[in-house]
């Protein structure tokens, strides 16, 4: 499929933003070996927040079934237990407990919290191959953090893409902290510390 894009838009490079590739590094340099990864995070009260009102702006409901942020009848959220909390010796014994968050504050923290462990261990695995990027840098300091990324992706630099930076990004103030299940806050909250957002 990369093959045929490449070839249809006479391009020498693909850009994949699909979050769940960070799941999946080892696929990604097999089929790429010299695969850069652009680790882009953010504040994990922020996604909390912005995940529980995505998903309850945009859930639907049909009859007995349902489509939301966590996949249509929670198929996303059952794959995100049984295939990664599963791997994760605090959390796995919690297992069944996890499964059982239904506010979806507790569920974004839990993604997050996995995603933010894997950002930690990709960085770990193959650190000349990713660039972390807070996205709260981003937006308050656009200049500099595009230029990290250009010289990273060794790419030259590019107005158009600067000015289109310009005009999306907006300023980001300080995070407000939000409750959450007591199951899920401690190892968050060490996880906002290890990233410096507590």
């Amino acid at each position: 499929m990369y093959s045929a894009y490449l070839l249809c838009t006479a391009s020498r490079r693909v850009l994949d933003k699909y979050p769940e590739l960070l799941f999946r590094v080892a696929f990604v340099q097999r089929v790429f070996p010299d695969a850069r990864f652009l680790l882009v995070v953010r504040n994990g009260w922020d996604v909390c927040r912005s995940v529980e009102a995505w998903s309850e702006l945009h859930r639907t409901q049909n009859g007995g079934d349902h489509d939301d942020w966590w996949g249509h009848n929670d198929r996303k959220w059952n794959y995100l237990i049984d295939q990664l909390v599963v791997n994760e010796n605090d959390l796995a014994p919690l297992k069944e407990d996890l499964r059982q968050f239904d506010r979806g504050r507790d569920r974004a923290a839990l993604e997050w919290l996995l995603t933010m462990r894997m950002v930690e261990r990709v960085q770990d695995q193959i650190p000349r191959d990713t660039l972390l990027v807070k996205y709260e840098s981003l937006a308050n300091d656009s200049h500099n953090q595009l230029q990290r990324i250009f010289t990273f992706c060794n790419l030259g630099y590019e107005e158009r893409v600067t000015r289109y930076a310009y005009s999306v990004l907006r300023t980001v103030s300080a995070s407000r902290e939000i409750d959450l299940d007591p199951l899920i806050e401690k190892p968050f909250l060490a996880m906002m510390k290890s990233f410096d957002y507590l």
